[in-house]
């Protein structure tokens, strides 16, 4: 069995990005979208799925559910994605996934900020109060150490719940945009699948066994 995985396509902002990986899914078992799929931020649904490109790739990710598995799991930036499940089907919209004994999530919830505050305070309320950065913004605006250091945070947090799951292979998610590998000392294995706005990565894992990938 052939999974892959990506995350942080932040549609519309990906589109030139998306195409190629759809093309690698193709012959995979399935296609696991670990969050933030959609930037619903900054962009409403009913435009990104309205017309050009980003509808083309919407339109794409659901003939490709009547080929293959598609799951899709809503992230901090999407997480109101169930409210438009009629428009996805047979697309799956899932909280987490389970597949080959990986859990699939998106982060968020290792991120202190982000699980503290509901969506809609993230998305509405927090950025008028406070300078609000989320791990893609610090990285963005060119702050490589204390980006480093939040990502290190949430990963740390992640290979703790790892660590508490035994019965888990592995686990993969997204949301810090920074591919990563990480395979524990009983050769568990956390990984980052990264994000397609700058990294162009992705994580296939194949028989139980799982790496990184760009295109």
């Amino acid at each position: 069995m052939k999974t892959i995985a990506s995350s942080d396509w932040h549609l519309p902002f990906s589109n030139s990005t998306v195409w190629a990986l759809l093309e690698r899914a193709q012959d995979a078992s399935e296609l696991v979208l670990c969050g933030d799929t959609y930037d619903l931020m900054k962009v409403p649904m009913e435009e990104i799925i309205g017309g050009g490109e980003s509808k083309q790739i919407h339109d794409r990710l659901r003939k490709l559910a009547e080929e293959i598995t598609v799951v899709i799991i809503p992230g901090n930036h999407d997480g109101e994605l169930n409210r438009y499940s009629a428009q996805f089907a047979p697309i799956h919209i899932f909280p987490q996934h389970r597949s080959q004994g990986f859990k699939f999530t998106h982060g968020h919830e290792f991120d202190l900020m982000c699980r503290s505050l509901p969506w809609k305070v993230l998305q509405f309320i927090l950025p008028k109060i406070v300078r609000w950065e989320t791990p893609a913004a610090i990285k963005n605006v060119g702050k490589p150490e204390k980006y480093h250091r939040l990502v290190g945070i949430i990963h740390g947090f992640a290979l703790a719940h790892l660590a508490d799951k035994k019965y888990l292979k592995g686990l993969v998610m997204g949301h810090t945009h920074l591919p990563l590998k990480v395979e524990m000392e009983d050769s568990r294995v956390l990984l980052d699948v990264g994000d397609r706005v700058d990294s162009r990565s992705f994580g296939i894992i194949e028989d139980g066994k799982a790496s990184l990938e760009r295109s």
